[in-house]
């Protein structure tokens, strides 16, 4: 792993202490499955998300998910990720000075976690049927381009506070600072989000730079 790093941003639904609570379980049962993952596979696999997924669903209430992403980005800049319903990442070339479009094969997303068990799961005979089922996750890959450019990944917050451009909202700020510092950079973007009201929903922005 010395040439790659993972990230992962996960967003309950709610904000009570219960919430709080089924974050803390996810966090901890996420990181024992990544030391088996890696373990065994020398990576981390779709099937994390699948047996997340399935367990929580089972073990939460019925109005209860979790939206969440876990991405590697290696030295080369690939960023190898599997989502469950979270906000697609965004990619901010240094070439063009705005955000790229990705091509929408690379951004796969299945239902958020514990909302429908996984399609298949072993357990489904001995459980009452739900109404529908989570399709198994996939692997997505995306690259950085080249040197400068910026990988940002957010919560819906951000989309919230943005009226749902958050693109063309935060590129103007972008350009000011995207050679920055990556800790600039979350400041200077979150700034922007609220500069006309306070927002309305918890906002978590990561942003990854390629040197």
């Amino acid at each position: 792993n010395r040439r790659r790093v993972g990230v992962v941003i996960a967003d309950v639904s709610g904000h009570s202490m219960t919430d709080a609570l089924l974050a803390a379980m996810l966090h901890q049962a996420f990181l024992v499955g990544v030391l088996y993952e890696l373990e065994r596979h020398g990576e981390v696999t779709a099937g994390l998300f699948d047996v997340l997924n399935t367990r929580f669903f089972q073990s939460s209430s019925v109005t209860k998910f979790v939206t969440m992403i876990y991405g590697e980005i290696s030295h080369d800049g690939r960023f190898r990720f599997i989502s469950a319903g979270h906000p697609k990442p965004l990619v901010y070339s240094a070439e063009y000075r705005r955000f790229v479009d990705i091509d929408p094969s690379r951004l796969i997303s299945v239902h958020p976690i514990g909302l429908f068990p996984t399609e298949g799961d072993v357990d489904r005979a001995v459980v009452e049927r739900p109404a529908a089922e989570s399709p198994r996750s996939r692997v997505n890959e995306v690259s950085l381009m080249s040197p400068g450019d910026v990988l940002l990944l957010t919560t819906d917050g951000a989309w919230d506070q943005a009226d749902g451009d958050l693109a063309g909202r935060l590129e103007p700020a972008m350009r000011e600072v995207a050679q920055r510092p990556s800790r600039d950079i979350v400041d200077r973007l979150r700034a922007e989000l609220v500069r006309d009201r306070p927002a309305e929903d918890d906002m978590t922005l990561v942003a990854i730079r390629r040197l």
